[in-house]
């Protein structure tokens, strides 16, 4: 499976509030306006107009350089949301084994039955499948490019991105929504279907960075068929 690149407008400036902003943003503009008028000598209307422009032309600067990650050398800022930015390795367990498992049962008989109410049932181990990522961030959005193994069978992009920092005692989540299409479908499967993924973002004692969370699908829902599982991703 290859998920293209992605991207959504919720990013790194929802790290510090509106309000943040906006006081940064006067603070800027009356201290060029108090210095214009006591140095240069310019009356508050004129040093006012200078003030509004230079915040303006700073603002821009600084959201579309890479000037804004000057922010993360804050601690509270890079506790709050870690940069995701590089390459990304870990798996996907999916339930998709338990999943084929209950089918074949079904359709065969004198097969062992298989009773998920029974807590010591046997169930079967969960499909591992190894996975790399690939997450570039600016300061109004953030990308992932996710590939993983399976010969091709399907192809998937990502359609929506969010990374919602910390916030009321709870860590950062990355968010994603996705997309899938199988180009030729077995018996039973679907041509297309769509899946989500909430990652906690996770700083180790050794200051790796882990994103763990939860991955499911609507594919073939109607037949019972949907699945879920569990990714974990280390960065590099």
């Amino acid at each position: 499976m290859v998920v293209a690149n992605s991207a959504a407008r919720v990013s790194m400036h929802v790290v510090l509030s509106w309000r943040t902003w906006l006081m940064m943003a006067l603070f800027v503009s009356v201290a060029f306006a108090v210095v214009a008028h006591l140095v240069l000598g310019m009356d508050y209307v004129s040093s006012g107009r200078g003030a509004a422009g230079v915040t303006s032309f700073l603002a821009l600067v600084f959201t579309s350089t890479p000037a804004w990650r000057l922010l993360w050398i804050l601690p509270a800022i890079r506790e709050k949301a870690p940069l995701l930015d590089g390459t990304w390795t870990g798996e996907i367990r999916s339930n998709w084994s338990i999943v084929t498992a209950i089918r074949e049962a079904a359709k065969q008989a004198g097969a062992d039955a298989i009773d998920l109410d029974r807590l010591d049932q046997r169930l079967p181990d969960l499909t591992i499948t190894t996975v790399e990522a690939t997450m570039k961030s600016s300061f109004f959005n953030v990308s992932m490019a996710l590939k993983s193994g399976g010969g091709g069978y399907q192809n998937s992009r990502l359609s929506a991105v969010m990374y919602k920092p910390a916030s009321d005692g709870h860590p950062p989540v990355l968010h994603y929504l996705f997309q899938a299409q199988v180009l030729e479908p077995k018996a039973g499967d679907v041509a297309c279907f769509e899946g989500a993924g909430s990652l906690t973002v996770t700083t180790a004692q050794q200051g790796e960075i882990l994103l763990d969370g939860s991955t499911w699908t609507n594919r073939s829902w109607a037949r019972g068929l949907n699945t879920a599982g569990v990714v974990r991703l280390r960065k590099l």
